[in-house]
């Protein structure tokens, strides 16, 4: 049996989330200039002038796309600052029972395992990340699912977790 390295069962997602990015960062940015006066106003503004579900729906994979375009950037900085990327979208089991989705797992230089939240645009933590990213830190996480490095799979880990911000 070899020895797993995590960051080649992540390779194929980053390779990717690479050619998404680029094949979308250009429509994100022509969408923003397109709505750039309508977005001072305010989504609901612009919500209340969308005619279809079809234009919500752009909107919604357009953010979507913008937040994975994020991911890998902040992924090849955190990469950059000698982090090792340890899983993508991993599932942590906090402990009132709620499952946590951390966008990125790493361990850090000095060997901590730490949990990446990012962020893109104007984009904020809501309550529910907010509470289980607490009690991660405080209580610890069972990493659980497909995405959680075999390693650590199964065990309940203190797990701080720290925000990065891509504009």
């Amino acid at each position: 049996m070899s020895c797993h390295d995590p960051t080649d069962a992540n390779a194929k997602l980053y390779k990717d989330q690479v050619t998404l990015a680029n094949l979308l960062d250009w429509k994100v940015s022509a969408y923003q200039q397109a709505l750039g006066f309508g977005l001072s106003m305010g989504f609901g503004a612009i919500a209340e002038d969308m005619t279809s579900m079809g234009q919500m729906n752009s909107l919604v994979q357009l953010n979507r796309a913008s937040g994975l375009a994020a991911e890998v950037r902040v992924e090849q900085q955190l990469i950059d600052e000698g982090n090792t990327i340890l899983g993508a979208n991993v599932g942590a089991r906090t402990s009132d029972g709620g499952l946590r989705v951390i966008d990125r797992l790493v361990q850090t230089p000095s060997g901590q395992i730490t949990a990446v939240e990012v962020k893109s645009g104007e984009a904020v933590r809501n309550a529910q990340q907010l509470l289980r990213d607490n009690l991660m830190a405080i209580d610890g996480a069972t990493l659980v699912g497909r995405n959680a490095p075999p390693v650590l799979r199964d065990q309940q880990l203190i797990i701080p977790t720290i925000e990065r911000r891509y504009p």
